[in-house]
């Protein structure tokens, strides 16, 4: 039977380069006896397989999972490596932030977590890889992330973080993942300023196999500029459709690199509150480096400065909301919105999205990834 590794992340990890790397290199990999499937959905992440869980659909990923199993070993493959950041903290990333109800969030995670491990039944061993970095840190790299891509997002950071604050308890969570497929099965390791993708493979591959990966740079998960987040989460308060959506973060992320930060422009809040709201972290991260046998427990705060940012002035959401317009009116844009919006009427046809749109989907993923890096 074959193994696999499932890379549930943590977000903000450096995820999008792994996956990226997972791509560009699957026949290398192949070579070294490791099968990175094609995703369905996208060009390079699994974050499908943890979507059909949260929303009912669990027999699409355990079909999904099945097949990787059987591809692998009919390549002569032993291992499947699968990466989705969203199997990490589903209850809270796929309902808290987007305002679903949720009676019991660890009773609900718990749930998802065992259906993970119903749904890998055909694989002989499962190995479970997560990678953390301090909760401050992704705090405020996840609340830009959610700002730039969700529709109609426009919480503030402290009612964000309250919505939220189970997803930071990473002992509790590694507790659930534990349960289910064994302690001696988790790998948990935390994200070092080095090389985030040869620490990734570090436990699978040796130093002249990691060396032969092809690495290339790309930009497609970036912040946006604090002023033009702060531009676009007015924008999203207007709840645009999900067409003039997904265009609009588009157009936001291109004028984010003309407006660039100063230096503590990402920090969302005091040092005194980023400190109560992660202290109560700590000694959960103190138990994970115990457990795990890490060389130094993980902190929960590492950016010990207060606010720098000013505040969004009114001439300058002015220029920006003037520079978006500009993008927004383009004939091309415009014909693409129009385009976007047909193909999403028509996606509510089955028999259509199955046998035009999706081929016509993966094919956009796959020519999107190799020309614009995301």
């Amino acid at each position: 039977m074959t193994n696999l590794i499932l890379h549930i992340g943590t977000h903000k990890t450096a995820t999008t380069s792994i996956q990226h790397c997972c791509v560009l290199n699957r026949g290398l990999l192949g070579r070294f006896g490791y099968y990175y499937p094609i995703p369905s959905t996208s060009s390079y992440v699994f974050n499908d397989l943890a979507s059909d869980i949260a929303f009912g659909k669990m027999q699409n990923t355990r079909t999904k999972f099945s097949r990787y199993a059987k591809e692998a070993k009919d390549k002569g493959i032993k291992n499947v490596l699968v990466s989705g950041e969203s199997f990490y903290a589903i209850t809270g990333l796929f309902y808290i932030v987007h305002n679903r109800p949720v009676a019991d969030y660890w009773a609900m995670e718990e749930k998802y977590v065992a259906a993970v491990r119903e749904c890998t039944r055909d694989f002989k061993n499962v190995k479970i890889k997560i990678v953390f970095r301090p909760q401050d840190d992704l705090a405020a790299s996840l609340y830009n992330q959610t700002i730039k891509n969700s529709l109609g997002y426009s919480y503030t950071y402290a009612d964000f973080l309250n919505r939220i604050q189970c997803v930071f308890d990473y002992d509790r969570h590694v507790l659930l993942w534990e349960k289910y497929f064994g302690g001696k099965n988790i790998d948990v390791s935390y994200m070092t300023k080095q090389d985030a993708v040869k620490d990734f493979f570090q436990s699978m591959l040796d130093e002249p196999q990691i060396s032969q990966l092809m690495q290339e740079k790309f930009s497609s998960n970036e912040r946006l500029s604090r002023d033009v987040m702060e531009t676009k989460k007015i924008f999203n308060a207007t709840a645009p459709d999900r067409a003039l959506g997904f265009i609009s973060a588009r157009i936001f992320r291109k004028l984010s690199e003309q407006y660039p930060d100063k230096p503590g422009y990402q920090t969302f809040a005091t040092l005194l509150e980023r400190q109560k709201f992660c202290d109560q972290f700590a000694t959960g991260n103190t138990a994970l480096a115990q457990r795990y046998g890490m060389p130094s427990i993980l902190p929960v705060l590492t950016n010990a400065h207060e606010e720098a940012y000013s505040g969004l002035t009114s001439l300058r959401r002015k220029e920006i909301e003037m520079a978006f317009r500009k993008e927004l009116e383009s004939p091309i844009v415009q014909a693409e919105l129009l385009a976007r919006r047909f193909i999403r009427r028509m996606s509510e046809y089955e028999w259509l999205n199955r046998s035009f749109l999706s081929p016509l989907r993966q094919a956009n993923n796959y020519l999107r990834l190799r020309i614009s890096g995301w």
